[in-house]
């Protein structure tokens, strides 16, 4: 069996991928504390008691479901959380899929006359309620915000930005640095009448524990620098330029097993692909070496003709371990240390990237890659094809344009929308996702043959890009699909991707970089930040568009909220039919809720945009 070299280059992870050499020799020197669990989650008798000194309206509390058994503390009112005045114009035809639609348009002069509520009011009610419950995070900063709804004319002229909602975040600190995750989640949204809407409480007590030596600054970069290397082909990247940021993980509170929590290093990138300058999707890397917290990871594999043997040792961290296999032919499986399968291949690509991910018991998250080299004289045959589209069938499907990172970034989406019962039409990763799957004619058989489709790759503002260039130039700007989106099926496109929906340089709106591929297509979702690495993201988002009563926009902000830092913003944007305002604000994935109608071509009048979460 070929093996490895000897220097494997390992990913790590709190749920976030954390990535470290394990051929780095520690650095001596300046040393940063570890922190101890000593409790995890809220009672039942202080959830009770926040609950009780907030503006909850009773429906909602007669659910008695607001804590679960790991006590978070967790409301969505999906009838009020971000509402925004809308009226109802009734059943429309059947769309192309035999689905109802029920048309809802949005009412402009109620719009302009909402007035949120008070910010001061909102933190101090919040505040307050947080203190008589005994709730207050031991450290951190308090901010306010606004949920804001941009309407856009077709030159791309703002004619109005509202603020909808008023929202208090608790920024929880361990000493001077920020402890994120889904396990420090403290924040409650208002209406403008000052009714909460959304409340979330998810923390832990720490106590300073072992101090432990830090990696430092330099070496962090150099890390950082390495990984973002292995996630393109060689020479593909003419320039990259890394900072880091220092912050603790704290994995959700689900992971009952958590006893400590670790420092990171957030690894931010840009780099020039092309002529394009792109913002590489944010890692997170230990800041720390110790394998005493850190597991450790190795991966062998190798190739007889069209099948691989792969092998994995694993030590250190927190015994037992969770293992789950993934590469473009298998798509992703739990199994042990031992993996033999069939290579399959979409067309004329010649290797694949085999990742290995594993969590221990302390919710750290290890993740190896190995490229697979296929063999001329044994190539393996077509993984997935397009089929046809059947009428009352929901589908999706997933492109991770990434060539050797982050595959395991879209699978929990895949595995929330194959739980219910969602027809998968395809899943392309590496150099098997292509820019042409989402232009014409070629989209008709991919993206736009699906309901929704979730992407996953590098980007910047109005262009996202692609590993593979033979399949086309390897980015898609704003100008590539014009009105190619939704005139076959695609109500829903999610970009996780840095900047694609944000403001450029010169102030132009995000709508107006994307208007023109609005043809049917409902909503478009991605970011106006940068956008973290953390593998629950996608699962997250399915999840509370499958596994509730949230509407598409909702699951998109809270999945956001609960599974990226405090500071990224994302954005949801659609048109509006400019014969009477309707929109698709409120649209439900198929079979959750309403769903409004396609608008199309010359049906369209202005854009929109929410930022959130």
């Amino acid at each position: 069996m070929n093996t490895l070299p000897s220097c494997v280059y390992l990913t790590l992870v709190c749920l976030a991928i954390p990535i470290f050499s394990a051929c780095d020799k520690k650095v001596e020197g300046e040393s940063i504390a570890v922190y101890k669990v000593t409790s995890s989650g809220a009672s039942h008798e202080s959830a009770g008691k926040l609950v009780s000194a907030l503006a909850v309206e009773e429906r909602i509390l007669e659910k008695g479901d607001f804590i679960d058994g790991n006590g978070k503390i967790f409301i969505l009112d999906s009838q009020t959380h971000l509402a925004i005045p809308t009226g109802k114009v009734g059943k429309e035809k059947n769309d192309e899929d035999g689905q109802v639609v029920v048309a809802e348009a949005l009412d402009l002069e109620a719009l302009l006359n909402i007035k949120t509520f008070d910010r001061n009011k909102a933190q101090e009610t919040f505040l307050t309620a947080l203190k008589e419950a005994a709730l207050v995070p031991a450290s951190g900063d308090v901010r306010v915000r606004n949920n804001s709804l941009t309407i856009i004319d077709d030159e791309g002229t703002i004619v109005s930005e509202t603020n909808i909602n008023t929202r208090v975040d608790f920024d929880v600190k361990l000493g001077q640095y920020l402890l994120e995750g889904p396990g420090a989640k403290v924040s409650a949204s208002f209406s403008p009448s000052g009714m909460v809407t959304q409340l979330k409480h998810a923390n832990r007590s720490l106590s300073e524990g072992q101090k432990v030596s830090l990696v430092n600054g330099d070496k962090a970069r150099e890390r950082c620098l390495d990984l973002y290397r292995q996630s393109a082909l060689q020479d593909d990247y003419k320039k990259i330029d890394v900072s880091t940021r220092l912050y603790y993980f704290a994995p959700a509170l689900s992971i009952e097993k958590v006893h400590t929590v670790i420092p990171y290093y957030e690894c931010s990138g840009n780099a020039v692909v092309g002529d394009q300058k792109v913002s590489l999707l944010q890692l997170s890397i230990p800041a720390i070496d110790d394998e005493k917290y850190i597991p450790r990871l190795s991966l062998e594999a190798a190739v007889k003709g069209s099948t691989v043997m792969a092998m994995a040792e694993i030590s250190g961290g927190s015994a037992p371990y969770q293992i789950r296999w993934s590469s473009p032919s298998i798509g992703s499986k739990q199994g042990n240390n031992k993996l033999e399968y069939k290579i399959m291949r979409r067309a004329r690509e010649m290797q694949e990237t085999l990742s290995l991910e594993v969590v221990d018991s302390n919710g750290v998250y290890v993740q190896a890659n190995h490229v697979i080299m296929f063999d001329e004289n044994n190539l393996p045959s077509l993984l997935d094809s397009s089929a046809t589209r059947v009428a009352g069938v929901r589908d999706y499907g997933t492109e991770n344009s990434v060539f050797d990172q982050f595959g395991g970034l879209e699978q929990g989406f895949k595995d929330q929308m194959n739980a219910d019962s969602v027809i998968r039409r395809f899943s392309w990763r590496g150099l098997a996702a292509w820019e042409q799957d989402f232009k014409e004619p070629e989209d008709s058989s991919w993206i736009d043959n699906t309901d929704i489709t979730f992407f996953v790759g590098h980007g910047n503002v109005g262009y996202f890009v692609f590993e593979d260039n033979s399949h086309d130039d390897s980015y898609l700007d704003n100008n590539d699909a014009t009105g190619d989106w939704g005139d076959k099926d695609l109500e829903w496109l999610a970009l996780y991707s840095c900047q694609v929906l944000g403001r450029g340089t010169d102030g132009q709106e995000p709508f107006r970089n994307w208007k023109q591929e609005f043809d049917g297509l409902h909503l478009l979702l991605g970011f106006h930040t940068n956008a973290a690495v953390r593998n629950a993201f996608s699962g997250a988002f399915a999840s509370n568009m499958v596994d509730s009563n949230m509407t598409v926009l909702q699951a998109w902000f809270e999945a956001i909220d609960d599974h990226q830092p405090n500071d990224r913003v994302g954005i949801v944007m659609g048109v509006l039919r400019a014969s009477d305002n309707v929109w698709n604000y409120n649209d439900h994935f198929h079979g959750k809720g309403s769903v409004g109608p396609d608008i199309r071509g010359s049906d369209i009048g202005l854009g929109w945009y929410a930022t959130g979460p």
